[in-house]
């Protein structure tokens, strides 16, 4: 780590010694010594520091972890926490594979790029040290028993929002499914629709529509009579996408509404029109900052959102970090402030529980 960034994190943490255990070249990569201490866990957190200064992230996740290393020592758990800087590429993950006594170390937190966790996951699984992703939705390494994912990963969001959706939209178990063209999307979309298939669900329609194709949104879905339709599942943040399915949904109920009214004879038993709340809509929580769909419109469709890092900052715990983060940092906890202390927390718990096999649990 340079000079510049020690400074930054020597600010940032005036009181934080661990920063001398930072290293700063091979050679003292090879040469440091990691104790081995009864009753202890060290914990590496890799993580690329220099880029701090552009990406707040990395202190607030850092700030969060120092909170939970604190928590832990007062229950007796004691953590040994040593930050290493990655960089962006590979050359400084080869340093730290070289620290002497590397295999003393009971964890490794990181690193964040898909390339470098490659190496340090080879790594830890052959020598049977767990290792956490603390910030990326992907599964970088899904044959690697040893790997964590610290965010609920894509697969794992699409998992539960189908297990959601099966258990509580239950007018009819069927589903549409429309994603965006990102990956992540995708992911989320397909996983969906593997676990909803599974649990005995039946998918009418999983469509992919984009930006320039949002407006053929009615067209897809006239396809299918709306009265067959249970709910309707969108992995997209494109806003275009969520105008155009509440403006359909709104015109076709309130046209079949007015068939149902018409149709009408004396002496005939009157059948309940569909409303747009009978059709759920399932979206990510990035729609709650659409500006071309208001508050009343998901009230109307009966809108329920996927929050994968919602905080619930009633809870006495947190509570108890907020009032502890601002009087260590002056600062209000971020999500990723929050993140670092919960992940540190868990996993800490984890190793004082089944040592440093977690994996196998």
């Amino acid at each position: 780590i340079s000079n510049d960034s020690l400074s930054l994190l020597a600010a940032k943490f005036p009181q934080e010694e661990v920063f001398k255990n930072v290293n700063t070249s091979r050679k003292a990569n090879v040469t440091e010594t990691i104790p081995v201490t009864p009753g202890s866990f060290n914990v590496a957190l890799l993580l690329p520091f220099e880029s701090a200064q552009k990406n707040q992230f990395i202190y607030e996740i850092y700030s969060g972890m120092k909170l939970a290393v604190d928590s832990l020592a007062k229950i007796g758990v004691n953590i040994n926490m040593v930050p290493y800087e990655t960089g962006k590429d590979s050359a400084k993950i080869l340093e730290f594979l070289n620290t002497k006594d590397i295999n003393n170390f009971d964890l490794f937190i990181g690193p964040v790029y898909s390339a470098q966790q490659k190496w340090v996951g080879e790594f830890a699984d052959k020598e049977g040290i767990a290792l956490v992703n603390p910030i990326s939705n992907f599964n970088g390494l899904p044959n690697n028993p040893k790997y964590f994912s610290y965010p609920p990963t894509y697969e794992t969001q699409g998992k539960k929002a189908a297990e959601f959706a099966l258990n509580n939209f239950t007018r009819r178990r069927n589903a549409v499914i429309v994603h965006g063209r990102s990956f992540g999307d995708s992911i989320i979309a397909y996983a969906y629709k593997a676990e909803f298939e599974r649990l005995g669900g039946k998918v009418l329609l999983l469509k992919r529509l984009s930006a320039g194709t949002a407006n053929y949104f009615g067209t897809v879905l006239s396809k299918i009579p709306i009265d067959s339709m249970g709910h309707i599942f969108v992995s997209s943040l494109e806003p275009s996408i969520g105008a155009n399915l509440f403006s359909y949904l709104e015109g076709v109920l309130l046209e079949k509404a007015k068939t149902y009214r018409e149709s009408m004879v004396p002496g005939e038993k009157k059948e309940r029109k569909l409303s747009p709340a009978d059709i759920p809509i399932l979206v990510p929580q990035e729609w709650l900052n659409f500006q071309n769909i208001n508050y009343e419109q998901f009230v109307l469709h009966n809108t329920h959102f996927i929050c994968p890092q919602f905080v619930d900052q009633d809870e006495i715990p947190n509570n108890s970090f907020i009032d502890n983060y601002f009087k260590t940092t002056g600062l209000t906890p971020t999500t990723f402030a929050f993140s670092g202390y919960q992940m540190m927390l868990y996993y800490g718990m984890a190793l004082s529980k089944y040592g440093k096999k977690i994996w196998k649990y």
